[in-house]
């Protein structure tokens, strides 16, 4: 896959990050309902999946960045989080959802502000100008 796919999914993993840290914040009982429908089997290994994924994408997008070393960081992070899921079990993976959804409104919303800054941290990182080459001698189509 060319490494400006790899940059523009990496956008849309930032973007979807941004979008479900400002739900949090804003609605943060709301998102304890999203977040416990992931409470089975199937959503656990989707985060799984989800978690590799970025940890891939962000790996192949960072030497495009402008910081090459917090991506590939990030990316191991991702990696770490998507190995470790299925270790701990589905049991263990419930009662860490139940232990989210029981933290206080405020404490949400600080878990939320980490995720929109990650997000918008992202986004910064791997967001570089477009550019358009136009050839010396274009042709012209009639």
């Amino acid at each position: 896959m060319p490494e400006q796919a790899m940059v523009l999914i990496t956008l849309g993993f930032a973007g979807m990050i941004v979008i479900l840290g400002l739900w949090g914040f804003f609605a943060p009982r709301s998102i304890g309902d999203f977040v416990r429908s992931w409470s089975t089997i199937g959503g656990m290994w989707l985060a799984v999946g989800l978690r590799l994924t970025f940890a891939i994408v962000l790996w192949f997008a960072a030497p495009l960045s402008r910081t090459v070393v917090v991506l590939k960081l990030l990316a191991g992070l991702a990696l770490i989080s998507a190995a470790v899921l299925p270790i701990f079990g589905f049991p263990r993976f419930q009662k860490l959802i139940d232990r989210f959804l029981n933290m206080p409104n405020g404490l949400v919303r600080l878990w939320c502000i980490v995720a929109i800054v990650v997000g918008c941290f992202v986004f910064w990182s791997t967001m570089r100008p477009i550019t358009i080459v136009v050839p010396e001698n274009p042709v012209e189509y009639i």
